[in-house]
């Protein structure tokens, strides 16, 4: 009676191939993981923008996109959160009596960076869909994620988004002159 199997070097040989594989795949993997994350959360932001000129314009009042605080302030600086609702009052304060719209958490690996003019910690839609003065970018950040998969939304002063591309082809890209993710 003969025993059926593998030899010893059919063994060897086949884990060397499946070690050599997965050593090839596996960073791969990660490195396309990084990019589809931060664009889902790029897509995401753009669509929160245009929500919130969107809601600005036809309600004919002001909506604020901020990171708010405990106690529904806009913040000094975004984190991982933001948030938008119209803000009656223009005081950048959440009251109990406006019309929240949505709040939006991105993946635990990422942050936000602002980066607005005039120091707002804010971007306010007007009824008329610009930007209440403000122009700047949302900068989409992660210390482990690779610098050529950071990205932005660049808001003008009218009120229209653009994202960030790689204007120098250095394979990082820029919001105007500054790279992004970079103090």
């Amino acid at each position: 009676m003969k025993l059926k199997g593998f030899t010893l070097f059919e063994l060897t040989s086949t884990l060397a191939i499946a070690s050599i594989l997965i050593f090839l795949g596996v960073p791969a993997m990660t490195d396309m993981w990084q990019r589809n994350m931060v664009l889902s959360e790029l897509a995401q932001i753009d669509n929160s923008f245009t929500k919130a000129r969107r809601v600005a314009v036809i309600n004919n009042q002001p909506v604020v996109l901020c990171s708010l605080d405990a106690n529904h302030k806009c913040q000094g600086s975004w984190t991982n959160t933001y948030d938008l609702f119209i803000d009656t009052n223009q005081n950048q304060v959440r009251e109990f009596d406006e019309k929240y719209i949505q709040t939006h958490t991105l993946h635990e690996r990422l942050h936000l960076i602002a980066k607005l003019s005039a120091g707002r910690s804010y971007i306010q839609y007007d009824p008329d869909g610009t930007t209440h003065g403000t122009a700047g970018s949302i900068q989409i950040c992660g210390k482990s994620i690779k610098p050529k998969h950071h990205r932005a939304v660049i808001i003008s002063f009218t009120g229209r988004l653009r994202r960030s591309y790689d204007k120098n082809e250095d394979g990082i890209h820029e919001a105007g002159s500054k790279t992004i993710c970079q103090n």
